[in-house]
């Protein structure tokens, strides 16, 4: 029983770590994700980001493209810690960068 009682602290440790890894993440970048607005998608990217501040009758924009390059990140790290190596906090830090880029 103690050790039943044992290994269910130890996984509960683990799961709110987890948490904390994901909420530290994504608050980390809800602040990058601020300055890469301003100061990037604003100045040197511009050529892309504009598309959004226009209107017009596409279905797509250049501004899309920012979407596939701020989400390579989480796509690479969730697909390298699950299928290379195994790496629940590393797992973590791919779901909060990928919380912050379909959620902000």
């Amino acid at each position: 029983m103690h050790l039943l009682v044992t290994n269910l602290a130890n996984e509960l440790h683990h799961i709110i770590l987890c948490v904390l890894i994901v909420t530290a993440t994504f608050l980390f970048w809800e602040v990058v994700a601020w300055f890469a607005y301003k100061f990037a998608m604003h100045g040197f990217l511009w050529t892309w980001h504009k598309s959004h501040h226009t209107v017009h009758e596409h279905a797509r924009e250049k501004n899309d493209v920012l979407a596939l390059v701020f989400s390579t990140p989480s796509i690479f790290l969730m697909s390298y810690s699950t299928l290379i190596v195994y790496s629940p906090y590393l797992l973590s830090v791919g779901i909060g960068t990928f919380l912050i880029e379909h959620f902000t």
